[in-house]
């Protein structure tokens, strides 16, 4: 399989290796481990948290749809969130509020 080589932007979406699909929400340094970290909001409960990890927010997504990887684990690049690069917090609270 080829690799990845794009750049990687917030509130972009991207094709995991594992299958899974997500909006990019973090892209930088975190606090559990050395190197860049990207902080995925997935389109299904496929994940591991909320954002927070070790008590440490690094983004919002409900929780068990957050994830972070590598970008050697990005398979492909999908498309530009169609919804504005919202996370589903902020739509849901947009969708209440009309």
């Amino acid at each position: 399989k080829q690799k990845f080589t794009g750049i990687v932007r917030i509130g972009h979406r991207y094709l995991l290796r594992d299958g899974r699909v997500g909006v990019v929400r973090y892209v930088n340094a975190t606090r559990f481990a050395p190197g860049t970290w990207i902080g995925f909001e997935l389109d299904k409960s496929e994940g591991e948290h909320d954002g927070t990890v070790n008590n440490v927010r690094y983004f919002h997504c409900a929780n068990m749809y957050g994830t972070f990887v590598k970008k050697s684990q990005i398979a492909q690049y999908i498309a530009r969130d169609t919804t504005k690069s919202l996370s589903r917090e902020q739509l849901k609270y947009m969708n209440a509020s009309k």
